[in-house]
């Protein structure tokens, strides 16, 4: 297979839900299943900061069950076309020199620009 033909075969690869994409590596052949590995690869570090750090070190570190739900109210918030966000913070740690003006977080009363 062309070099070519092997990264459109990629691309369309990485489109595909994990199920399909187990079944595909599992028949490819040798050298297609070390670009499929590579592309394995890329996806699960494109997933979360988490997922990147597991990636790197082998698993030897691994990102704690609690973070995918704020990795998941992040992706939510992208397609949903939040444009801003704010985390909870413990009394007392709000920005005393925050503007008064603009919307306010209900948690921290930090605005947005300040979150």
């Amino acid at each position: 297979m062309r070099a070519r033909d092997t990264a459109s075969v990629v691309a369309r690869y990485k489109t595909l839900p994990s199920a399909q994409r187990r079944s595909i590596a599992r028949s490819a052949s040798p050298e297609l299943r070390a670009e499929l590995v590579r592309a394995e690869r890329q996806l699960a570090m494109d997933r979360s900061l988490g997922a990147l750090a597991a990636v790197l070190t082998g698993g030897r570190e691994m990102q704690a069950p609690h973070l995918d739900l704020i990795d998941q109210a992040f992706i939510d918030m992208a397609e949903a076309g939040a444009t801003a966000s704010c985390s909870p913070c413990p009394r007392g740690t709000a920005r005393a020199d925050a503007p008064p003006t603009g919307p306010r977080c209900g948690t921290c009363g930090a605005t947005p620009a300040t979150a």
